[in-house]
């Protein structure tokens, strides 16, 4: 995954919320050169823990996380709350 991927990441979540990742199928998070070419239909599938699946061009199965983009937005907002603002300071001892 690359920067490229990872800017389309942040503009669907800067667009729509961090709600996006679950309204959205899994193959529409595979970066473009990873998707299947033109002439062969797109696989799709539902793993053992029932996550939404797709096939990538190279024959690897993907799995849609159901917790990944909210435990990283989680930590994320909770490590930036503990910020003063004042040159680094902390407002907290953690």
């Amino acid at each position: 995954m690359g920067q490229a991927w990872l800017d389309g990441v942040i503009s669907a979540v800067a667009q729509h919320g961090t709600g996006v990742w679950f309204q959205r199928h899994a193959s529409e998070w595979l970066p473009a050169e990873w998707k299947a070419v033109d002439s062969q239909p797109e696989q799709t599938g539902v793993d053992i823990e029932g996550r939404e699946c797709v096939l990538d061009s190279q024959g690897r199965w993907w799995a849609k996380g159901t917790d990944t983009l909210d435990v990283w937005f989680d930590s994320g907002s909770s490590w930036a709350s503990t910020w003063s603002g004042e040159a680094g300071k902390l407002r907290t001892d953690i």
